[in-house]
């Protein structure tokens, strides 16, 4: 689950595909309204693909 807040409004941002590379970044739930992306963090990467979490990290 990630809990990142947008920047920008404050909402939720949610997991989003970019259609043309198929690359997942974050973007504000509240889209169109608001249009903020983050690249996606490298600990949620590697969550989303399965690496165990380490205990205290």
């Amino acid at each position: 689950m990630i809990t990142v807040s947008c920047p920008a409004c404050g909402k939720p941002m949610i997991v989003r595909v970019n259609r043309s590379t198929d690359e997942e970044f974050l973007g504000c739930s509240e889209w169109p309204k608001c249009k903020e992306t983050r690249p996606m963090p490298e600990d949620v990467k590697m969550r989303l693909a399965g690496a165990p979490t380490l205990p205290g990290f």
